[in-house]
Formats: C-alpha cells, structure tokens, sequence
C-alpha cells in the first residue's frame, strides 16, 4: 500500500545538463511552495557541482547508474514516491508558468480525475523562433501498481479516471543539436532500444512509430518506407493501442514518398489508407494534405485545391 504524505511527487531524471536543470528546478520552484509536494531527483550522472545546486531544492536524491532503461530510471522515484498525485519533467525542459497545476492541485477537483496532460513546447533552434506543440501526459494519479514499461519512450500504466488538459507548457530544447555529430549520437542512442522493442513486440505499431521519428530526423525516408510497412502488417489489431498507432505509420509512409518526391506513389498510398477503418480523421487530414502537395508539385492545380478543401 502506497504512503500518500503529499498531494503531489515530482520527479526529475538529472543526467548532469548543466545548462538547463538549474532551470527546470527554479520553474518547479513555486509548485513546491504552495503545493503539498516533495521533489525526487534521480541522479543518472551528474557531478558534484550540479548535485550542490540539487541539494538547494530536495534532499531526497536517488543515485542511478544509466542502464539504458528510461522505465527503470523513472521507476526508481515512483517506488518511493509519496504524493496523491505524480508529475515527471526531464532536466532539458522547464515550465513557463504553474499556476493553472497550483490552482488543480489546490482543489477538490482533482478528486475528478486520473491523469493530466500539459503541453511540450519542442524547439527547432537555440534562438526559439520556431516551435511545435505536444500533449505530454506527464500527470498521473498513483495507484500501487503505477509503474512505468518500455525502455524507451516510456509510457505509465495502471492510471485510471478521465484525463485533465492543463494549458499550461515546458520549453524543451531536446531536439536541438549543437552539431551533427551530436544528432547522429542522439538517434543511435534511441534507435537501438527501439529496434530490440520491435523483435520483442513485432506487433505493436507504437515502436515502429518511434523508431520512423528517428529514421525522419536522419533523413532516411527509405526506412521509414519500409518500418511502416514491416509495423503495419505485422500489426495485432485486436490491441486498441494499435488501433490508436496504425495511422501514424499510415501517415509517416506517405510523407516519406512525399520527401522522396515520388508524387505517383504519395497519391496511390494515401488512397489505400484513406480507405482503412481505422483512419481516423486526423490521419486523413494529414493524407488529403500531403495529396494536395504532390498534385501541386505535378502542376495539377485544380486536384491540389479539391484536396486542400
């Protein structure tokens, strides 16, 4: 049985970001002041100068050797976690503003809810001129058997109730790289845990869908091609998680014969998905857009426009 001392457990995984956990740390700074809250650091390697600027925030700090294992880092915290509710952030994000989660967690209604989702602001560049915007699911009510699974772009379960949608954001600077040789050393670190969760669960769309986002960033839309073939007919679609993910493989093949400008190929494929069942209407939105491109790429204007429409 859980001790629940808190309202709320935030937990951060520090792996000695020197230039952004100091920031991730003060924005947490007014939640543990007008929250009943504790912070749990877990320490993945920083050194003595950052754990210093640690201690000025909590003392519970968990020292882990990297394994390679993002659930197991994160589960580390949430086995000893004393909070009603848990919230997770990473040492190169940090919150805007937290009064929308002081005001929730201050009220009686988050006896309505199980989860929460607040935005992830994802920088193209170190100047932050241009972004895009991600639900995060970050937010979660603890149950004893609340743990994290995947090695990789670990995901909770055992989270029950409706979720809450905060409008509230991080700045996250993750995917910015200072050089390309730091980008290709990102990409393999997730592609190889990707690639053993695929020969582990070759039936699950959800690691072929985060394995083409590391294909895309390398540019190798020959492999994305082929990955979301491999997911999609390798997919058990008695799984309502696959029902969920099939579509961005749906998707993430079509646009890579957009990159690739095989235009004849962009409009055959799209079609062929657009007539799935499990098609959903963003997936089609995101397929008549991409058909609107390769019409206009052929010069042919009017069929450009009836898709656009």
């Amino acid at each position: 049985m859980r001790t629940k001392e808190y309202t709320l457990t935030i937990s951060v995984m520090a792996s000695n970001r020197k230039d952004t956990l100091p920031k991730t740390l003060e924005s947490l700074r007014p939640l543990l002041d007008n929250v009943s809250s504790e912070l749990i650091v877990t320490d993945t390697g920083c050194d003595e100068e950052l754990l210093e600027i640690i201690r000025q925030y909590t003392d519970r700090i968990i020292p882990f050797e990297w394994c390679g294992d993002f659930a197991k880092a994160r589960n580390v915290s949430i086995d000893v976690a004393r909070g009603e509710w848990y919230l997770y952030i990473d040492d190169d994000e940090w919150f805007e503003d937290v009064t929308e989660l002081i005001e929730f967690f201050n009220s009686s209604s988050r006896n309505d809810y199980g989860s929460g989702y607040y935005w992830q602001r994802n920088y193209h560049s170190m100047n932050g001129e241009t972004w895009n915007d991600a639900l995060a699911g970050r937010i979660f009510r603890l149950e004893d058997d609340t743990h994290f699974i995947y090695a990789i772009h670990e995901v909770p379960v055992n989270i029950n109730g409706p979720a809450k949608s905060f409008k509230t954001y991080v700045h996250h600077y993750g995917y910015v790289y200072k050089s390309e040789e730091e980008k290709k050393k990102h990409i393999e670190r997730n592609t190889v845990p990707l690639l053993k969760l695929i020969s582990e669960e070759p039936y699950l769309c959800r690691h072929y869908a985060h394995l083409n986002q590391e294909y895309c960033q390398a540019g190798d839309m020959e492999k994305v091609i082929e990955l979301s073939c491999d997911g999609i007919s390798n997919a058990d679609m008695n799984m309502p998680e696959n029902v969920r993910n099939i579509t961005a493989l749906y998707a993430f093949s079509v646009y890579a014969y957009l990159q690739l400008e095989r235009y004849g190929e962009v409009l055959t494929e799209a079609e062929k998905y657009l007539k799935s069942e499990y098609c959903n209407r963003l997936c089609k939105a995101m397929l008549y857009g991409f058909c609107a491109v390769a019409w206009l790429r052929l010069k042919q204007y009017e069929a450009s426009v009836k898709y656009a429409e």
